[in-house]
């Protein structure tokens, strides 16, 4: 093989193993700023053709990238603090909605067998008689009360449920 031959294949290869290198992997390495305004890698011979690294504009530009990391870093920590803050919150926010729903003493309802007496309040009076602006009574309540009511659905609901139907006699 001639050199000439050899000096081929080698520049074939090199740029068989460049066109396979990551972007990623130039992304992270320094740059350099050359007198003409192009940038190269940093390192020995950076900028031997474009006249030198300007060495005040590449210290500029890897200033400029190390303060874009560290606030890019600085933004990622602030999310993720302010995402598990929420979690936080919202974890704790269900806590106490199911601490609430069990702290709710649900109402025991008398035995069938066992009458219990309506509260003085809500006793009807002995001579309660019906409404004529409100028409005849629907239903009398368990606790004593008329119920007014034009359709049986809710009657009586606040007062203990129906005795009786008035309206069906």
């Amino acid at each position: 093989m001639t050199t000439s031959m050899r000096s081929l294949v080698v520049a074939v290869a090199a740029a068989a193993a460049f066109a396979f290198v990551p972007r990623a992997a130039f992304a992270a390495a320094k740059t350099a700023v050359c007198k003409d305004g192009t940038t190269a890698a940093a390192g020995r011979g950076a900028c031997s053709g474009h006249g030198g690294v300007d060495k005040a504009a590449t210290s500029k530009a890897q200033a400029q990238d190390a303060a874009a990391k560290k606030e890019a870093k600085a933004k990622k920590a602030q999310e993720k603090a302010e995402a598990k803050a929420k979690a936080k919150k919202e974890a704790g926010e269900a806590k106490a909605k199911k601490g609430r729903a069990k702290a709710v003493p649900k109402a025991a309802a008398p035995p069938a067998h066992q009458e219990m007496p309506a509260p003085a309040a809500q006793r009807p009076a002995a001579h309660e008689k019906p409404d004529a602006a409100k028409g005849p009574p629907t239903a009398r309540c368990k606790d004593g009360t008329l119920s007014h009511a034009q359709h049986h659905t809710g009657a009586c609901s606040n007062h203990g449920g129906v005795a009786e139907w008035l309206d069906k006699k």
